[in-house]
């Protein structure tokens, strides 16, 4: 069982895992329609998706969102950047 970071009434948060969740992160971060709400305007390649992920275990903090329902589906992500522990501030 994997560890979830947040119960909801509807949603989850758990850490991300590229097993599942790369394919998923890929095509949308190159969708149009999202990338346009992103600080990443520009498509990004299958490389650069996955030094995200490699990052991902290094630095910020990223965490998928999934519905609590059977399967628990994987429906996008939220993440912390630019955390400073002491100060305990993060942008989201």
């Amino acid at each position: 069982m994997e560890p979830t970071f947040l119960k909801g009434a509807v949603v989850s948060l758990r850490p991300l895992r590229k097993e599942t969740d790369f394919a998923p992160c890929w095509r949308w971060i190159n969708d149009p329609d999202i990338r346009q709400w992103l600080a990443s305007y520009l498509p990004v390649t299958e490389r650069e998706e996955e030094q995200f992920f490699s990052r991902e275990r290094q630095g910020d903090f990223s965490l998928a969102i999934t519905v609590n329902e059977e399967g628990a589906r994987y429906i996008g992500n939220v993440g912390t950047h630019r955390m400073h522990r002491a100060d305990r501030t993060a942008e989201l």
